[in-house]
């Protein structure tokens, strides 16, 4: 009887945790139709949409709730950082990029999070 019992309990912890991780994981699809799955620890950077653009884009991200900051960084050609904008929604989040007074270009975008590089993309922006 008692091996019964620790096998249930056993199989009732196993369902727990399983819901638990499921609970934990987000589902999302991007603007290029793929499917982006994440859990609580990993912050993610998807791709702008529109790409290229003229007037303005949205780029979105992911970042789980125990963060302490992130930011997000776009730099020229060469290197020199264009704008930043601290990032303050955890979760599935955007922000939208308004390309007034941004030259025409190639530019790259980065998320950087409690001071570690998560991804770096390409954007372009026509005329």
């Amino acid at each position: 009887m008692k091996m019964i019992k620790t096998v249930l309990l056993f199989q009732l912890l196993l369902i727990g945790v399983a819901t638990s991780l499921q609970a934990q994981t987000t589902s999302c699809q991007s603007p290029n139709t793929r499917t982006v799955v994440a859990g609580v620890g990993s912050p993610q950077l998807l791709q702008n949409d529109p790409n290229p653009f003229s007037a303005s884009t949205i780029i979105r991200y992911y970042l789980p709730i125990n963060i302490s900051n992130a930011v997000l960084k776009i730099t020229d050609s060469n290197g020199r950082v264009v704008t930043s904008y601290k990032l303050v929604n955890t979760g599935y989040s955007h922000i939208d990029i308004e390309a007034g007074g941004i030259a025409p270009g190639v530019y790259n975008y980065t998320l950087i999070v409690d001071d570690k590089v998560i991804d770096t993309m390409k954007m372009i922006i026509s005329k």
